[in-house]
């Protein structure tokens, strides 16, 4: 039916959009570790 295929799509869509999600929090975490490993080298 046309119902189930909007509804396959959206998951899709929402799986994708939570994959990126994830990559960019991961992203940001490296950066933050990055950040505090050179606060200690000039502390």
């Amino acid at each position: 039916s046309i119902e189930s295929m909007k509804n396959g799509n959206l998951s899709k869509k929402f799986s994708k959009d939570a994959e990126e999600h994830v990559r960019e929090n991961f992203d940001l975490e490296k950066k933050i570790l990055e950040l505090e490993l050179i606060l200690e080298k000039i502390s």
